[in-house]
């Protein structure tokens, strides 16, 4: 009995800290995206050429993710204003985190 309990505590112990280390790699790697998506709304408020953008995602991964995710960032308008582009590049931030959030949690 106190082998199975032992056995028992073993896996749940193991479980929850596989679990909080599944949750780090996955907050890590939406907090990655958030920080691509950032650079690249910010390049894009500074109204930089799409092509070089997508030239340089290509050669350096080709990740069809970060395609999409420049392509979206282009999809928005440049604003004029310091306050509306950074305003633009914390919400673009924020919802490209947000789906990859969602998608890491099944929603």
């Amino acid at each position: 009995m106190k082998r199975t309990i032992f056995i028992a505590t073993t896996l749940l112990i193991t479980s929850a800290a596989y679990s909080e280390n599944i949750d780090q790699v996955l907050n890590d790697a939406c907090k990655e995206w958030g920080n691509f998506a950032e650079h690249v709304m910010t390049l894009r408020q500074a109204d930089k050429p799409l092509n070089e953008i997508m030239e340089r995602v290509t050669k350096t991964s080709n990740n069809s993710i970060l395609k999409s995710i420049v392509i979206e960032a282009y999809d928005s308008p440049a604003f004029r204003t310091e306050e509306n582009q950074e305003k633009s590049i914390a919400q673009f931030r924020n919802k490209v985190e947000l789906s990859c959030f969602k998608t890491a949690n099944g929603g």
